[in-house]
């Protein structure tokens, strides 16, 4: 069949995208590519009009305008570091051409080139000066082929050298931001779908789907009232975040009540199920659950979660929406892990110490009925009703109904004690609002977010990792550990690292960090020093020369990974 993606040619949205990156105004980058989007429904239209059965869908081109939000292709997962190595087989280069250009300049500021743009600098006298004939079909093609799983590294060298040679400098850039899923345009999602259409970021809110979008949008540029449906992930709503000492500002009307709940420390998670076929999305919309051991697609499929489900739903369900958190229960201790400790709740098989829970706390669509318009009580009534609990398989989130910011806090300080993640404060009477967080009557309150209820830990810098994408050439995120008891002569014999920690550091304290460690890195471990036994940091500092990072956590809690057997949960920089 032939389509609109295999007519416009890869060359011509780089040219676009490199136009949009070089305006300096958001509406002139707005304006640049809503007349590329334009154009390529005119000539979709033209295409249309020359042979009916040509499918004009725009799909392959947002999915090249907004790859972080992919969903049918697989993850192919290649990230600078792998990147950095595959280009430097292929184009026989030296690595350290595609961290930095200048290394005395890297040393002393942030380096302002990309990785896209040091790649380009490199390969640009290897490949060909003119566009390529590639169409936007072709690039997907290309794209969804490196996505398999089986593919060898020797493999993909080949595939990516194949398309290098047809491509010219210019494509080859904005191939690698594609792949690399930032494409830093200047504008965010929100102004690409608008661009697309006026309403198709709020169908994208409610199937999470480019390709369900593109299928809606017509030829004319008209757009049906986008509806919530069973199997397309709807963007959840979300939670803003409330210091405890702030309770008593959610009673100003004395009539108000909420419900409270344990927050619990899992996997945010939607279930959809139709006539016993069940499907499980991620907190960003991935079906990466359904298939595995421990979920199952159907309840004689043999997956353990949706044939346990399915046993305790009433027996008139034949359609639902729930959300939740996706928990590990451990079979032998009886109780649920954090996802702090070692182990992947997509993984679990009958085997696992772990098996999968499902924590539901909200009802989004029950036959075929939508509740989002309903009030959270009649929400919460129905789901209470909707199965019956069984430990370790399928629970209500536990929950109260207050009145008073005391009732909150009594139960604030029970989950405390009962080291929980917090607790969630969702007005009585709220509606579901997709995709919403300000003001939008749910709350969460941790330990974390009030002075004095953390303890704070000082620990010295042991490592580093750079960033990708804006953060790119940048240090992101530090190795930190805690000093052994000193020998004689009070010398300091070990080093243990504890944990890694991105969050809590503003742009000003990055950079003042990126200049004194970068003087001090070096790529062998320090002696002395005992690190992570996975993901070792891209450089190490010797303690001697290093800073010591004031942080703080919720707790200390077991860990396999770091040497101690024990790392923090939630670290933050403060100092």
């Amino acid at each position: 069949m032939p389509t609109l993606g295999a007519k416009i040619e890869f060359s011509i949205l780089c040219e676009t995208l490199e136009k949009i990156c070089k305006f300096k105004g958001p509406n002139q980058k707005f304006d640049e590519l809503r007349n590329f989007l334009q154009k390529c429904q005119e000539l979709g239209r033209k295409l249309k009009n020359e042979n009916e059965d040509t499918d004009i869908s725009l799909y392959p081109i947002l999915r090249l305008l907004l790859p972080e939000f992919e969903r049918d292709r697989g993850p192919h997962h290649l990230k600078e570091k792998l990147l950095t190595c595959l280009y430097s087989r292929i184009f026989c280069l030296e690595k350290k051409t595609l961290y930095r250009r200048n290394q005395q300049k890297y040393r002393t500021e942030y380096d302002r080139e990309d990785f896209s743009d040091r790649v380009y600098i490199a390969v640009q006298n290897q490949l060909k000066k003119n566009n390529s004939s590639l169409s936007a079909e072709g690039i997907n093609d290309f794209l969804d082929s490196i996505a398999n799983k089986n593919i060898s590294t020797q493999n993909k060298d080949a595939m990516f050298l194949t398309i290098a040679k047809k491509l010219s400098p210019l494509e080859f850039k904005w191939l690698t931001k594609i792949i690399l899923k930032d494409l830093q345009l200047g504008i965010g999602k929100k102004k690409i779908f608008e661009a697309l259409h006026p309403n198709a970021e709020e169908l994208f809110d409610v199937t999470s789907n480019l390709h369900e979008v593109c299928n809606r949008l017509n030829v004319c540029g008209s757009l049906e009232k986008p509806r919530i449906r069973i199997f397309f992930y709807v963007k959840p709503m979300l939670l803003e975040r409330l210091k405890i000492e702030e309770v008593e500002n959610l009673f100003q009307d004395p009539s108000l009540e909420y419900f409270v709940q344990i927050k619990y420390d899992g996997e945010r998670s939607q279930i959809h199920m139709e006539d016993g076929k069940y499907k499980y999305f991620t907190r960003n919309g991935y079906d990466r659950h359904t298939y595995n051991a421990g979920f199952g697609e159907s309840c004689t499929s043999g997956g353990f979660l949706s044939k346990s489900i399915s046993r305790l739903l009433d027996q008139n369900c034949h359609s639902l929406i729930l959300d939740g958190e996706l928990m590990g229960w451990h079979k032998a201790k009886r109780n649920f892990s954090s996802q702090g400790m070692n182990f992947d709740v997509r993984s679990l098989t009958p085997g696992s110490s772990h098996q999968p829970c499902f924590v539901a706390f909200d009802l989004i669509m029950y036959n075929d009925e939508l509740f989002v318009d309903s009030p959270y009580s009649e929400r919460w009534d129905k789901l209470v009703r909707l199965f019956t609990e069984e430990e370790g398989v399928m629970i209500q989130a536990k929950t109260v109904r207050v009145s008073t910011s005391e009732q909150i806090l009594a139960f604030f300080n029970k989950c405390l004690d009962n080291e929980e993640e917090g607790v969630v404060v969702k007005k009585y009477d709220g509606l579901y609002k997709l995709n919403v967080r300000e003001q939008s009557g749910c709350y969460k309150i941790k330990a974390e977010y009030t002075d004095g209820l953390t303890q704070d830990l000082d620990l010295v810098i042991l490592g580093a990792n750079y960033g990708d994408g804006k953060s790119s050439g940048k240090l992101k995120s530090f190795l930190v550990g805690v000093a052994d008891q000193p020998v004689k002569g009070g010398k300091l014999a070990k080093f243990h690292s504890v944990v890694s920690v991105s969050s809590g550091l503003n742009y000003e304290q990055l950079n003042k960090l990126q200049k004194c460690l970068m003087l001090y890195c070096q790529s062998i471990c320090p002696k002395g020093v005992v690190g992570p036994q996975k993901n070792p940091p891209d450089i190490w500092i010797n303690p001697e020369n290093s800073v010591i990072l004031q942080l703080r956590a919720t707790e200390i809690i077991p860990s396999n990974i770091y040497p101690l057997g024990y790392s923090l949960r939630f670290p933050r920089v403060v100092a």
